[in-house]
């Protein structure tokens, strides 16, 4: 609350430049959202996070810039969990005006699996256990206002993993591996129908090496 308003837009041209330097691709997505808040709803009223819809048009620009071909997001099955009030609700002391207003979180179930196998670091020991890419029972699973945004990976892990053996041919054998934090939750489902192995990692939680985990899995 004390800390001064930045200049977000100069901090992304800062990085844009310095990443110019390097191998890194730098993906700009402020035209494409600029296009598209007139008519969409990037992000939520209640909560810091993009929509689904708002991590879609970052898919799609990935995928511009990878070269593939995007699913369409008319293909996907669509869930929509009401009643959600989340950081900007709890934040800014429950304000009425917004917990009379709850935003709804709509997900879209990947095509290929929705399975995916989570990691999860106890006393040093990991632990893998099944889980959804979308959780499609959110609403009695999660039932807290502020929860249903654990929908997508079902919350915040260290390391996830996801096996699409039903990718289309031309992309057997592709893997992605995404660095994120909970805003990579909501784009994360996006790329299932892309790769035929999606690997996720917390960079908060995870206790292992990127390097390392690269090299492991090829």
């Amino acid at each position: 609350a004390l800390a001064d308003a930045g200049d977000e837009g100069g901090y992304i041209d800062r990085l844009a430049e310095d990443l110019s330097e390097t191998p890194a691709a730098f993906i700009d997505l402020r035209p494409a959202f600029a296009a598209a808040k007139a008519t969409t709803r990037l992000y939520y009223r209640t909560d810091h996070h993009w929509t689904a819809t708002g991590a879609y048009y970052a898919y799609e620009a990935y995928c511009q810039a990878a070269g593939i071909t995007p699913t369409p997001l008319s293909s996907y099955e669509k869930l929509t969990f009401g009643g959600f009030l989340g950081t900007l609700y709890s934040k800014t002391g429950q304000p009425a005006a917004m917990g009379g207003n709850p935003d709804s979180v709509e997900a879209y179930v990947p095509k290929g699996t929705n399975d995916e196998y989570i990691y999860d670091e106890n006393g040093g020991d990991r632990t893998r256990y099944r889980g959804g890419v979308v959780r499609k029972d959110t609403d009695t699973f999660y039932q807290a206002a502020a929860s249903k945004y654990n929908c997508f990976l079902m919350g915040d892990h260290p390391l996830i993993e996801i096996h699409n053996e039903n990718v289309s041919a031309d992309r057997k054998g592709t893997i992605v591996l995404l660095v994120k934090e909970s805003f990579g939750n909501a784009f994360a489902p996006f790329l299932v129908d892309s790769y035929e192995y999606v690997y996720v990692v917390d960079y908060r939680y995870y206790n292992g090496t990127l390097s390392e985990l690269v090299a492991s899995k090829g």
